[in-house]
Formats: C-alpha cells, sequence, structure tokens
C-alpha cells in the first residue's frame, strides 16, 4: 500500500493509529520485498477485494513494516495498535497442510497451520511432488501469512466497521434507493441502531453487502418493535 503523507501537525501523526498493520521480522522482509520476488502486499491488495465482495465492508489500507523487536521469522498483525494475531513462518520452505487426507508422513518440521491450527509440516521446495502425492496440500509462506491476515479480518470484520464507514453506505445507498432511505434512516433507525445491527451481523459471519434488503428488514421491523 503506498505511505499516506505525514501531516503537517506532529501531534496529529503521533494520535493517528494505521487500523490494520502487519508487522514483519527481518527474514520475512523478502516475502514483502517486491523486488526480491516477494508477493505478500499483491495477495493483501486481492485479500481486501475479496473481503469486500464476501463481507461488504471495505478493508482499511494495511501498513506492513518490518520491526527489529520480533524474532526474525515471526510476524504480528495488529487491529487498531492491538496485536490479534502473531505467528512464524519459514521464508525458504513450503508449508504442507494436512487436511485431512494424508496417506504418509512427509520429512519436515511438525507445526500447526495460523489460519484454521491443521497439523502440518514445514518442508523443503524440493519435496513438493513427494508431499503432493502423499495427499498434502502444499502452500508458499506468503499465503500462509496472507490467509492468516484474511481470517483474522473475517473474525475482527465487526470492529473494523466505524460510525463514519456507516454513513458513507447509507449515503451510497441514498443515491440509487432515494425513498427507503428517506423512510428508515434515520426517520425509524438512527445511524448508531444501525450501525450496531451491522456489527452484529459480522459478528455472527453475516455478509452486509445487500444492504437494501437489511435496511427493508429494519424499517419492518421498526414499526411493530424497536
Amino acid at each position: 500500500e503506498p505511505e499516506k503523507p505525514a501531516e503537517d501537525n506532529p501531534v496529529r501523526e503521533l494520535l493517528q493509529i494505521d487500523p490494520l498493520e502487519l508487522e514483519v521480522g527481518y527474514a520475512l522482509i523478502p516475502l514483502i520485498d517486491s523486488s526480491q520476488g516477494g508477493d505478500v502486499l499483491e495477495r493483501i491488495t486481492l485479500l481486501r477485494r475479496q473481503a469486500a465482495l464476501e463481507l461488504g465492508i471495505l478493508i482499511p489500507p494495511i501498513r506492513v513494516r518490518d520491526d527489529i523487536h520480533l524474532s526474525p521469522n515471526e510476524y504480528v498483525i495488529k487491529l487498531r495498535g492491538a496485536e490479534i494475531g502473531r505467528a512464524e513462518v519459514m521464508p525458504r520452505f513450503l508449508l504442507a497442510l494436512d487436511t485431512g487426507t494424508v496417506t504418509r508422513v512427509v520429512e519436515g518440521i511438525e507445526t500447526r497451520d495460523p489460519s484454521f491450527g491443521m497439523p502440518a509440516r514445514w518442508i523443503a521446495a524440493t519435496r513438493r511432488p513427494e508431499a503432493e502425492a502423499a495427499g498434502y496440500v502444499v502452500v508458499e509462506p506468503g499465503t500462509v501469512v496472507a490467509t492468516h491476515l484474511m481470517e483474522l479480518l473475517k473474525a475482527h470484520a465487526a470492529d473494523l466497521l466505524g460510525r463514519q464507514d456507516v454513513q458513507e453506505m447509507v449515503e451510497t445507498l441514498r443515491k440509487s434507493h432515494p425513498a427507503l432511505v428517506e423512510e428508515v434512516v434515520p426517520a425509524k433507525v438512527s445511524l448508531g441502531t444501525l450501525h450496531r445491527v451491522l456489527q452484529r451481523l459480522l459478528r455472527e459471519r453475516v455478509p452486509i453487502r445487500d444492504l437494501v434488503s437489511i435496511l427493508e428488514a429494519l424499517g419492518d421491523a421498526a414499526d411493530t418493535t424497536k
């Protein structure tokens, strides 16, 4: 993601917390540095689009930086400055996932997949054909990081949806469905209530893309109950 220009006001800059951050140890820099063949930034861009389609919310840009305080192979994912995920990947190896179809064990370093907790092994790239023949699903370390990030975004989608985001969603909908918005927000349902409803849906992993149906249901329900 392109870096934002620094604000003139240093205090404002200090108080500006990036909603989402990915911090990596120095051994993982090749995974995020495109000049070294790293594709994690490209994957993150695709993930943000995928999340927008799946969840119906706009994922804020994700700030990626290296952190000398982390172990070389470690990465940390933060939401508004608070850690929500941490794991280690081996940059020059591949992760062989045991999804339950493995017929024989392949030589490698035993671990668990950070996204779903599946048993897995870090294997040398040369063992890929052998691992796939044995029933493992083999993925690149960059994919491991990106998938973990995506799963955490889904789990924390409700916390990513701010009041301002809801306001913008309503204003966008007003252009295509002015009568519906006029009837429901804020006449029957306040912006705050709509925000809480959308957050609750996201917590239950219900996409909020279809805002028209959600507003229609809220409008009907508001006639009978608060």
